[in-house]
């Protein structure tokens, strides 16, 4: 087994190395910050874990939680705390550590089951994580599969709106009630599609986008010219061109279908500023109610009022975490939704 240990404490590395040699199958190699640990790993892929301190030299807290989260997929992570740093160890383990150890209790025996036990969670992560993808894979061929059909059967209703002969109110009602019936699938279907493809997108191509351009893009890509919109978007952000138009979209239609009787406008506004780029997307409609703010990012949750299944501000924040984004709604019932994005400027560490 080889185990690569990130620590800046000779003391301390020291005695990892010590208790890890209890063990005579047991490798170690030894880094003392972040950036070394980087180029150990992008240089070395046959490290089988990586124990880590987590208050580093020359780097921040959530440098480290940056860097578990960049490595974590392909190698299980134990974090190394003191007795008075457990809540920041616990918020390692939300980054993707497998496990932690306080420093006042090393041991061999200690190190070595939480190594055993790390390496089992690990490996059952990736079973689930596998099986997971197959299901998506699926669900984004039976909806792409599904789309072309019906569409086939709205397009072959609305000819027979225009070349039927029957013109009685109860013919159009049927084959007006089917043509609503068949856009609301295909709707349905696109959401679910864009949701799968979303889930499937590991590791996308990002690069600086002129958010001008993305969202002239969005206004162009939407049937509903029922509002105004006014645009304050100089300028580039980092991101990949294809999520943020979706991203800027799903906001968008959002606003159109929580709009009031009266005019809906829309305001799209971009601030940069040295580590982030802030985009703010507020209009006039319904707003958004207090209690439901828990829920407005998960998936199939909507409000009773809404149509659609509940998948559009999903959509939006699985975006942004691959970003490695926030995102914030304001609740205001009496002057419509505002939703505040912040997305970094660079990279996650990798």
């Amino acid at each position: 087994m080889r185990i690569l240990l990130l620590e800046d404490n000779i003391d301390h590395a020291e005695i990892i190395i010590s208790c890890l040699s209890y063990e005579q199958d047991v490798e170690s190699k030894w880094v003392k910050n972040i950036a070394d640990a980087i180029k150990t790993l992008e240089n070395d892929q046959n490290f089988d874990a990586v124990l880590s301190d987590l208050r580093l030299p020359g780097s921040e807290i959530e440098d480290t939680f940056d860097f578990i989260k960049s490595f974590s997929a392909s190698l299980p992570f134990i974090v190394l705390t003191t007795l008075n740093d457990i809540d920041t160890a616990k918020k390692a383990l939300q980054a993707g550590a497998q496990d932690y150890i306080v420093k006042s209790e090393l041991r061999p025996y200690i190190i070595n089951r939480s190594l055993e036990y790390a390496l089992e969670r690990y490996r059952l992560r990736n079973e689930v994580i596998e099986s997971n993808k197959k299901l998506k894979n699926f669900t984004a061929l039976l909806a792409h599969d599904f789309i072309s059909p019906i569409a086939n059967i709205s397009r072959g209703v609305e000819l027979l709106q225009l070349k039927t002969t029957d013109k009685s109110d109860m013919a159009q009602t049927i084959l007006k009630l089917l043509k609503d019936q068949t856009d609301s699938s295909i709707k349905l279907i696109k959401s679910l599609h864009q949701t799968s493809k979303l889930q499937l997108s590991e590791d996308v191509k990002k690069e600086k986008q002129d958010i001008e351009l993305i969202v002239k893009k969005v206004i162009k890509n939407i049937e509903e010219t029922d509002f105004t919109i006014d645009v304050s978007t100089e300028g580039e952000i980092f991101g990949n061109e294809e999520q943020l138009i979706i991203l800027i979209q799903n906001l968008l239609l959002n606003s159109i279908k929580h709009k009031k009787d009266d005019e809906l406008k829309i305001v799209i506004k971009h601030s940069t500023f040295p580590e982030r780029d802030v985009i703010v997307v507020s209009d006039n409609g319904k707003g958004i109610q207090e209690e439901i703010l828990p829920l407005l990012f998960e998936a199939f949750k909507k409000d009773s009022n809404s149509g659609g299944i509940g998948l559009g501000l999903y959509n939006v924040k699985q975006i942004i975490d691959m970003h490695g984004g926030k995102i914030k709604a304001k609740p205001d019932e009496k002057n419509g939704a505002t939703f505040i994005i912040e997305l970094p400027k660079k990279p996650l560490l990798k």
